[in-house]
């Protein structure tokens, strides 16, 4: 099964490397979750706040996070 940063929906990978140019350590951060992860389940909450923020997502709930990977 890939980590949840190869099913990442390549517009969504496009914001992260964009606003890594602003917030290049919350962003690393994030991605490295999302590259030791394969369920959306095991994100920290933290990570899912910060894809809301930086990913301009209206909430952080698990319906919004899931619809950022392919299946």
């Amino acid at each position: 099964m890939n980590n949840l940063y190869q099913r990442l929906k390549p517009e969504y990978k496009a914001k992260l490397d964009d606003q890594a140019i602003q917030y290049p350590n919350a962003i690393k951060a994030a991605v490295n979750e999302l590259k030791q992860e394969q369920s959306v389940l095991d994100l920290r909450y933290g990570t899912a706040m910060s894809l809301q923020m930086y990913l301009n997502l209206k909430s952080a709930d698990i319906t919004e996070i899931l619809n950022l990977f392919e299946p």
